[in-house]
């Protein structure tokens, strides 16, 4: 059906105003009716003029008795469009968008559980490998390997296309799975991890990217919450699963989960992952291959593992050691030269200006960093605390995690859909900031008499806390959740990078979003305190030597009744270490979030229902195939003939 609309202007007579309209209503009729052709063709769209005509036109295909005309009215555009389409082809697109965005969310999960999972394992594998020496490579070797590759995964996305890096990230993942599952050795352990952790850094960053191609920025919010959630979900259940492998089967189930989830999702990608329309086949390998920042990969990988080498060095052969040294003399060395490359070189900067300049963006990175370092400080070491200090099990420090865990995800979802009413993201920022700070505070007051309700209400609450004594019914908690206060800032750091990036850098800002550094900084700190915050006495230290509970916190319950207060103090103590550094961290995160700017990350819409026609009409004029000025020629041509008619 062919509709015309006018809205004619104030000051029009009246009587011509009621002609014309019905003139136009006679005309839809009979052409709805007759699809009469004798009429001229008009093609293009108006709308929201400052006269107040409001009119929309589409272009007919040109036939011999001349152009067939359709003038429809703005608001049905885009319904018939809709109405023409076959409901069958809407429903097969929603189902694959489903399937796929499932399978981005198993990956999410697999990714993100593997940095965790091998948390309550690591003394049992360095016990059963014999490697306590080197057992914080467990760990280590996955982080490096995983940092490396994750800031390249935007700018190869951006060359190979989406769909290729994902391919390349899962097989990589699953490969070193299988050697972990199947390590007779340490060595071959820490080289399974590395390429795991090659794979993860370029997963964890697609991922995103993916989300950020699929949805329109005004539904990110909501989708990239879900992202977050999951991610929570998978580093809090990360030790409870890991802790019932280990108490329940073997350490090496860790490893054989990630294959048969790692398989699923491939399978998912390679069926339903498309490439966006900008990648197509055109361009030559050759000529993508040209385009690698070569020069500025390299030097960006060996920085970023000579720092992390040096931060392990540190504790093991002491700081002003010649390898810590020389460990970080490379680090500067490599940095210079990738900023030389980077700034002079570099055809297509690996690391370009318009993000690494940005100062709203650098800030955001410095937030998430400080922030990342808390967070897997709170995440990697409460499995640590609950079992050294309090002596649970593996599975049960798992489900004292739950309540971080539940609020967290609370934060995500929350702060998905407030954005959407509020767009402002340093708003949720900083409360998130703030919070962290209260609940690391609270925290920090812990001892190792403290009731299991105080451990989990303290890593669940923060806020005004009086403790009476250990009962839960005498612990009086007013604010909110350490989880909270995750959830409230990761997703809106990484809205925030997008907004403040331009379009065709969105893929590599986001790729750079990333919690560096994680729990590496963690374990070298717990590894120092233990020997610099408490002193033993020489009896109890070679009875606690002698059964290996300053090296593995899992025998501290085998030492005599008599030894084993002392061995835990020196644990709570350097628990108290990793606590006062993650307040420490999160105040420096909260400093930095004051210079964020306050800008709306989504435009406001218009006050009016003609201001909004107004706007609509001319972006549709935009994407039209006639110029304003042609536009409006056609529509005074129509109205004279409807004039005429008077």
């Amino acid at each position: 059906m062919v509709e015309a609309k006018i809205e004619a202007d104030t000051d029009t007579i009246a009587s011509g105003r009621g002609i014309r309209e019905e003139e136009e209503h006679q005309l839809s009729k009979e052409d709805s009716r007759h699809n009469d052709t004798s009429k001229k063709s008009v093609s293009g769209r108006r709308s929201g003029s400052s006269d107040n005509h409001s009119i929309n036109f589409q272009v007919g295909s040109p036939t011999a008795a001349g152009d067939d005309i359709k003038i429809r009215s703005l608001n049905d555009n885009d319904n018939s469009e809709q109405q023409s389409a076959p409901p069958e082809a809407g429903t097969r697109q929603r189902f694959t968008r489903a399937i796929l965005f499932g399978g981005v969310i198993l990956t999410m999960f697999m990714v993100s559980l593997n940095a965790t999972v091998v948390a309550p394992a690591i003394n049992i594998i360095a016990t059963d490998l014999d490697a306590a020496q080197d057992q914080t490579w467990i760990a280590t070797a996955y982080l490096v390997a995983m940092n490396s590759t994750q800031p390249l995964a935007g700018k190869f996305s951006d060359i190979f296309g989406r769909k290729p890096l994902v391919l390349l990230g899962l097989p990589l993942f699953i490969f070193g799975s299988l050697i972990n599952a199947l390590s007779p050795n340490i060595q071959g352990l820490i080289a399974g991890r590395t390429v795991q952790g090659l794979g993860g850094g370029l997963l964890m960053s697609m991922l995103f990217i993916i989300v950020t191609d699929l949805v329109p920025p005004k539904s990110r919010p909501r989708f990239q919450s879900m992202l977050s959630v999951v991610f929570g979900l998978a580093s809090v259940v990360g030790p409870l699963i890991g802790g019932a492998f280990v108490d329940k089967l073997t350490w090496r189930w860790d490893f054989w989960l990630n294959i048969i989830i790692g398989g699923i999702c491939f399978v998912i990608i390679v069926l339903f992952l498309k490439e966006p329309v900008s990648f197509s086949s055109s361009s030559s390998l050759k000529s993508k291959v040209k385009r690698i920042d070569w020069f500025g990969s390299f030097f960006s990988v060996c920085f970023i593992c000579c720092v992390l080498i040096a931060l392990s060095w540190g504790p093991a052969y002491g700081w002003r050691d010649k390898h810590t040294a020389a460990a970080f003399a490379c680090a500067g060395a490599t940095l210079v030269l990738l900023i030389g490359v980077e700034t002079w070189f570099a055809p297509e900067p690996l690391f370009p200006a318009a993000v690494v300049m940005n100062p709203q963006v650098l800030i955001l990175y410095f937030y998430i960093m400080m922030l990342g370092i808390s967070f897997m400080g709170a995440l990697y070491y409460g499995p640590v605390l609950f079992q050294s200090v309090y002596g649970a099990s593996s599975i049960e420090s798992g489900v004292r995690l739950i309540p971080y865990m539940a609020f967290l995800i609370i934060g995500s979802l929350s702060s998905a859909e407030l954005i959407s009413r509020i767009p402002y993201v340093k708003l949720y920022i900083l409360i998130g900031a703030g919070l962290n700070i209260l609940g690391w505070g609270l925290y920090f007051t812990i001892t190792e008499n403290s009731s299991w309700a105080q451990q989990a209400c303290y890593l669940v609450f923060c806020g005004k806390c009086v403790v009476y004594d250990n009962s839960a019914e005498q612990l009086i908690f007013d604010g909110m959740s350490l989880g909270l206060a995750f959830g409230l800032s990761q997703q809106n750091v990484i809205l925030g990078v997008q907004s403040a990036t331009k379009k065709e850098y969105i893929a590599v800002a986001t790729a750079l979003v990333g919690l560096v550094w994680k729990q590496t900084n963690f374990a070298l700190m717990f590894a120092n305190s233990i020997a610099q915050f408490v002193s033993l006495s020489e009896d109890t230290k070679a009875v606690a030597n002698q059964y290996g509970a300053l090296k593995n916190y899992l025998y501290i319950r085998n030492l005599p009744k008599q030894y084993q207060p002392a061995v835990i103090k020196c644990y709570m103590n350097s628990m108290h270490y990793i606590f006062c550094m993650s307040l420490g961290f999160t105040v420096v995160a909260f400093i930095v979030a004051l210079f964020i700017k306050w800008v709306r990350i989504f435009p406001k819409k218009p006050k009016n229902k003609d201001a909004e026609e107004g706007s609509a009409g001319r972006e549709k004029q935009q994407e039209g195939p006639h110029s304003n000025e042609a536009n409006s020629k056609e529509a005074r041509a129509i109205e004279d003939e409807l004039k005429s008619n008077d």
